[in-house]
């Protein structure tokens, strides 16, 4: 049985949490899983996302708590707005006919954010990881997301920027070694001598040493997703 039998009884709800919030109950968790399950019954789409950011947020209650402390840009609510959006797109896929659709991603997904707090891989709040795991769940269109996805799609996003530094230094490693070993050339390419020295052996060495401990952290990271999906409870040991 659907939990909402019409886009405007979701509404109500909305307005609710968004009220409930205002008296220091932390509702934007519930307020997406809700959002979730309003999309799975069939009473919102996307094109509704701006009606249900705005039921939640813009309340009397809500506006008179937070009205001096927060600034509602258009910006900030267009922000909102996309992440709603994101979270209607996520839920209204089908997933092949799966049992499992979105809304249970994200209950499921709660105990996932506490072994990652716990770990301490992952020390944002649980809306922030919703919305994470809802542009991960885009990017799967077939089937919902396992337990170490889940986990990956968390982690903080300083892990691209140790990506992008280890594709940089493989560049560079790959121009030493041409200039300590030489290399044969080809059709647009000179040959060139090798032209080994300490200081670019040197050099090559640190890039390599540097290279290796970001290859360990990306590798427990995902050790860490293996562990979790197995049941091993992170940070305890």
């Amino acid at each position: 049985m659907p939990m909402f039998q019409d886009k405007n009884e979701f509404l109500r709800s909305a307005r609710a949490l968004g009220a409930s919030e205002a008296d220091a109950y932390l509702k934007r968790p519930e307020f997406i899983q809700q959002t979730a399950v309003a999309t799975v019954d069939g009473v919102i789409s996307t094109a509704d996302a701006h009606d249900v950011w705005d039921a939640f947020d813009n309340n009397k209650k809500r506006n008179e708590k937070f009205g001096e402390v927060v600034v509602k840009s258009d910006k900030a609510r267009k922000v909102r707005v996309s992440e709603i959006n994101t979270v209607i797109k996520a839920a209204a896929m089908p997933m092949n006919g799966s049992n499992v659709r979105f809304p249970d991603v994200l209950n499921d997904a709660r105990k996932v954010i506490v072994q990652a707090a716990k770990a301490g891989d992952y020390k944002g709040n649980t809306q922030d990881a919703f919305i994470k795991i809802a542009r991960a769940q885009l990017k799967v269109e077939d089937r919902p997301l396992t337990d170490d996805e889940i986990y990956q799609a968390i982690l903080p996003k300083n892990n691209t920027k140790d990506a992008n530094e280890a594709k940089d230094l493989e560049r560079a490693a790959k121009i030493l070694k041409r200039i300590i070993e030489g290399s044969e050339g080809n059709e647009n390419t000179p040959p060139r001598e090798a032209s080994p020295s300490e200081e670019t052996e040197g050099a090559l060495r640190l890039i390599s040493e540097r290279l290796a401990v970001l290859t360990l952290t990306a590798e427990n990271n995902k050790a860490a997703a293996v562990l979790l999906r197995n049941g091993v409870v992170l940070g305890n040991a």
